[in-house]
């Protein structure tokens, strides 16, 4: 109902408070697609606060020197905090900029309502990010073990053969005579202990 009335503001980011791209539905707003400071946003990121201004608040503001107006100015102005884990990370605002047209607390809960919700949604989609994250990092870890014992398998492998080898060299040169290579007494005295 807000954003239909007269303005629509892009969701304002911290860092990006110095300038934001606006579009209007009314016929006295700047074209679309016109780059301009927001209003009021630093006074809302900074007190965390909601802000409704009518023209001679914003006229105020400006003369404070907490408002950089650029091109037509705005007859009514409206801006809550975005929060995410109770911290302000940006600002959503609408701005009509025809007198006939000025937001009220009721406008304010609802914009309250919708930047509850976008709030919400950051901070599932952050959640959802950091797990998908500690799985990648999950799956990293797994195949680094993974390939760690695979190697060291392969080494116990190689270990056991290389054991098996030479207990069977040492058997061989135990039973055989070393210069002929054929059966020695002890191989026959072996071979006749089994027949008998």
């Amino acid at each position: 109902a807000i954003a239909v009335r007269n303005s629509l503001s892009k969701i304002t980011r911290r860092s990006a408070l110095d300038s934001v791209t606006t579009s209007s539905t009314s016929r006295s707003a700047p074209a679309s697609g016109v780059t301009r400071r927001p209003a009021a946003p630093p006074s809302v990121i900074a007190t965390g606060s909601p802000l409704l201004a009518d023209r001679a608040v914003l006229a105020e503001l400006s003369a404070q020197g907490k408002v950089n107006e650029y091109g037509p100015h705005a007859f009514s102005w409206l801006g809550v905090p975005l929060h995410r884990d109770e911290e302000v990370v940006g600002v959503i605002a609408v701005q009509s900029y025809s007198p006939d047209i000025s937001f009220t607390p009721h406008d304010q809960n609802l914009l309250n309502f919708v930047a509850h919700n976008i709030g919400n949604g950051l901070a599932r989609q952050r959640a959802q990010q950091h797990l998908r994250l500690a799985h990648l990092e999950l799956e990293r870890r797994v195949d680094a073990r993974s390939h760690e014992l695979a190697e060291a398998n392969a080494q116990l492998v190689a270990q056991i053969s290389e054991r098996m080898r030479a207990e069977q060299r040492l058997i061989y040169q135990a039973t055989h005579d070393g210069l002929t290579g054929l059966p020695n007494r002890r191989a026959l005295s072996a071979a006749l202990s089994e027949a008998i």
